[in-house]
């Protein structure tokens, strides 16, 4: 037996004003029967019936739930109503669906042999019969009450039967869930643990990375600054080369390895004198040529002087180039007298 045929047989065992109150009851929850919308309690239960068998609206219930449902209800309204009593029990679950049809069924037969024995009597009374046959009617009536509780017993040793092994199948399938239960629990706590070292590195990734944001910000700003500071020297550098390009140019005869350096000129330094230099010297655009006497022979010196002419400065030392340079280009005599003055260019 399907839940339909199981509503349909509980509504029509329903006395009438039972039926009328279920109806309404399932109407308010969405029930319809056409031809009744205005009054559903009004409708016969051929029509009831008919209607219950409908599709369900999408996302809804079926008709014939929506009044098994109702039925229910009206459960904990009226207790003593069997009807209402198989239709709450039906709707705890599957393990009391099979209960519920065989008590259905003997309600139904039940309810046969009231509607038989109503009639029976109706006849009686239009045709009186002996005592005799009144005897025999009960023997038969006797005879069928005790089969019919013999095979009450029987059923209900089935049942119970039943019943034990559905016990006995519960029992394991509840262990079976409680382990699977355990299991989910310890895969859960491991998922949990794995999900605090996965946030745990993510933490750590994400501190890395701002670390190196900022190395990299730090390094721009380094590079940033590098670039401006190479660009400053280039600038200057530029600056120098055009500089030493137009500076005028001195010659420097000099034993020592010191190097002059005197801002505004460009000073070349050389440590001997032969045909090269002395073709440099002369032919090299030099504004002025110096000459350290000290470790140069008397002869080369003269040499030297007849070459360069009156664009040569002689000093006895280095020393005292040094001295006359750092002084803005005067020259004192060995007394500390000034004896002449002279600037460069």
């Amino acid at each position: 037996m399907n839940e339909l045929e199981l509503a349909r047989a509980l509504y029509l065992l329903l006395a009438e004003e039972d039926q009328r109150i279920v109806v309404k009851k399932a109407a308010e929850k969405g029930f319809v029967v056409d031809g009744f919308s205005k009054n559903v309690s009004k409708a016969p239960p051929r029509a009831v019936c008919a209607c219950m068998a409908k599709r369900a609206k999408r996302g809804g219930k079926y008709p014939y739930q929506l009044v098994l449902g109702a039925m229910a209800e009206r459960r904990k309204i009226n207790e003593e109503n069997v009807i209402y009593h198989l239709a709450g029990e039906w709707m705890k679950g599957e393990y009391t669906h099979a209960g519920v049809e065989e008590y259905l069924k003997k309600l139904t037969h039940d309810k046969k042999e009231t509607d038989n024995t109503v009639t029976e009597k109706k006849e009686l009374e239009k045709e009186p019969q002996n005592q005799e046959q009144e005897i025999k009617n009960e023997s038969t009536t006797l005879k069928k009450e005790i089969a019919r509780f013999e095979q009450e017993l029987l059923t209900i040793k089935e049942k119970n039967k039943k019943y034990k092994n559905t016990i006995q199948e519960n029992k394991i399938e509840i262990d079976n869930l409680q382990k699977n239960i355990l299991r989910q629990e310890k895969a859960k706590d491991r998922l949990f643990r794995q999900i605090g070292e996965l946030e745990h590195q993510i933490e750590k990734v994400q501190a890395e990375k701002q670390e190196e944001i900022k190395r990299r910000e730090m390094t721009e700003q380094q590079t940033a600054a590098l670039e401006e500071q190479i660009e400053t020297l280039m600038e200057q550098i530029k600056e120098l080369e055009l500089y030493r390009k137009h500076a005028p140019k001195l010659l420097c005869i000099a034993k020592t390895k010191n190097k002059i350096d005197i801002p505004g000129y460009d000073i070349k330094m050389v440590h001997e004198w032969d045909e090269i230099i002395k073709e440099d010297a002369v032919n090299g655009g030099y504004l002025e040529v110096w000459l350290v006497q000290k470790q140069f022979p008397y002869h080369l010196i003269s040499e030297i002087s007849e070459c360069i002419g009156k664009r040569l400065r002689q000093f006895l030392t280095m020393e005292d180039l040094i001295n006359t340079a750092s002084q803005g280009g005067k020259k004192d005599d060995a007394d500390g007298g000034q004896t002449d003055h002279w600037s460069i260019g």
